[in-house]
């Protein structure tokens, strides 16, 4: 009885099969001018050279930007920002319309020309048009927002300031306010109305007491007949006080109702604003 080989023992171990040669590399059929080229060192095989030739297919008409160097120059930087980008100067940079932002304050505002020191910043280290629109918007929502932060502090602050007067002054808050804004317009002038606004010392109850005393010494009778050293804006500015004080609720409660603990305060107050007012009809 003859036992057969088995087929694998021929050609399955690697050995040589009874005389079989080496199968040898898939490059050997190339020519020899690119057999060794060192492109083809990482293709292992038939599969790996078609898989090379259909990426390679895909890059054609594709523009490539070089990996940059250590090596390169300024201007070779500046080319490689440009194709990347960088616009032809920091003018090509642009901000959003205010009117397409939500929420902005009708009190914010950009002075011309705030933004372009920046933006020759943002173009001197190559930053894309792309880039630099998201980063300007991003610093203009961050501005708009500090500034509502800010209109909201100031807020707080006058509110906290009005509360304490109220409760120092009660009833007398109103002229006594008055007094102290004819003080500062009598003898003060725009440059210090602008330093009280700008400190913040206009919001501190302080500086408000301090001008009300001074005031109310100027309102003393100087000895001629008890007429006012400063009377409350002349006749224009008493006329736009009544008119305010008929809509205040507070006010006009104290003034008509003879329980109010301010109804007498309200009723002085009343009399020497029409007197200024109305100065021939007194």
């Amino acid at each position: 009885m003859k036992l057969r080989t088995p087929l694998y023992d021929i050609v399955g171990d690697g050995g040589d099969g009874g005389g079989g040669g080496d199968a040898g590399s898939w490059k050997d059929s190339l020519p020899d001018d690119i057999k060794t080229d060192v492109s083809l060192n990482d293709i292992k095989d038939i599969s790996g050279l078609a898989k090379s030739y259909i990426h390679s297919q895909k890059l054609i008409g594709v523009n490539r930007i070089p990996a940059p160097s250590d090596n390169w120059s300024d201007d070779d930087w500046d080319n490689h920002y440009k194709s990347l980008g960088k616009p032809e100067d920091h003018k090509g940079y642009s901000l959003p319309d205010l009117k397409t932002l939500e929420d902005v304050p009708e009190t914010f505002t950009l002075e011309d020309g705030s933004t372009d020191k920046f933006a020759e910043l943002l173009h001197k280290h190559g930053i894309s048009k792309r880039q630099g629109d998201a980063i300007m918007k991003e610093i203009l929502e961050t501005s708009i927002n500090e500034h509502r932060e800010s209109l909201a502090n100031h807020e707080t602050k006058v509110n906290n300031a009005v509360n304490e007067l109220r409760n120092a002054y009660g009833d007398d808050y109103d002229a006594n306010i008055t007094i102290a804004n004819e003080l500062i317009r009598k003898f003060g002038n725009d440059e210090f109305s602008d330093f009280l606004k700008e400190s913040g010392l206009g919001n501190d109850p302080r500086m408000v007491k301090v001008l009300v005393d001074i005031g109310k010494n100027f309102m003393e009778d100087d000895g001629r007949g008890g007429a006012p050293r400063l009377d409350i804006g002349g006749a224009a500015g008493a006329q736009a006080e009544i008119k305010r004080l008929m809509v205040d609720r507070d006010f006009m409660d104290a003034l008509g109702n003879r329980s109010n603990v301010g109804h007498n305060a309200a009723v002085e107050r009343w009399s020497n604003l029409h007197q200024v007012a109305y100065p021939k009809a007194s």
